[in-house]
């Protein structure tokens, strides 16, 4: 009994810490002239090994995916094949992806397209605002405070953080899904070097249950994955 209560324990750590890291593509397959789902579709990330099949109703989905662009590969027997590339993941957000499949009767090149991402997410209930890694390269920053401190909303007071209005110490830091606020005078305890950062995300408005703990906004951060090699910065910093 004692051995099945800490393999659940461990379990739900694995869980808490996965959460928020990543994000999830769905959609559905049909055939380009009927419009009826196609089953047993197979759908992959192109270079990973992640994918998916389309179920009865021509549906499929690919969780756990980190935030970036990825082409997404749609293949049949009897279907010409089709990508759908440049598809944007985001953290805690599901990117739709559809596809419509034309009949094969002779062997065709791959069909490649380019994804536009809806304007529009009508499944979000908070407002997101996401700064990518990349951009940060072309930032002058020397910490990920000086990231928040220029997104909208934020604002600094005696050197203390105040989002849309709220007091200082009400938000909350993750980093890779873990919590990294300061429990005693609020604010991040865990200063992050913009070069490894993949990815940051603030959220203002309506949180997701697993964030009851913040306030007035939430700062997530999502690291790069680590490359091999050495690797050095340099950079200075000066005042007028």
């Amino acid at each position: 009994m004692r051995l099945l209560q800490y393999v659940i324990a461990i379990t739900l750590s694995m869980v808490l810490l996965t959460a928020g890291q990543t994000g999830k593509i769905a959609g559905r397959v049909t055939d380009s002239g009927s419009g009826e789902p196609l089953v047993g579709c197979n759908v992959l990330i192109s270079g990973t090994s992640s994918g998916a099949a389309t179920d009865a109703n021509g549906e499929y989905f690919i969780i756990n995916l980190d935030p970036g662009s990825y082409d997404v590969e749609f293949s049949m027997i009897g279907y010409a094949s089709y990508t759908s590339e440049g598809v944007s993941v985001n953290i805690d957000v599901t990117t739709p992806v559809d596809a419509a499949l034309t009949t094969e009767a002779v062997e065709l090149a791959g069909v490649s397209v380019t994804a536009e991402r809806p304007a529009i997410e009508n499944t979000l209930t908070s407002s997101k605002q996401i700064v990518s890694g990349d951009m940060m390269a072309g930032m002058a920053v020397t910490d990920v405070n000086d990231v928040v401190k220029t997104l909208p909303g934020v604002t600094e007071f005696n050197g203390d953080l105040h989002i849309r209005g709220g007091r200082s110490g009400e938000e909350m830091y993750l980093v890779d899904g873990a919590s990294v606020t300061n429990a005693v005078f609020g604010g991040n305890a865990v200063p992050v070097n913009p070069s490894m950062v993949g990815e940051l995300q603030l959220i203002t408005g309506t949180f997701n249950a697993e964030y009851g703990q913040a306030m007035s906004g939430l700062f997530n951060t999502v690291l790069r994955e680590p490359t091999p090699g050495f690797h050095a910065s340099l950079g200075f910093r000066t005042s007028l």
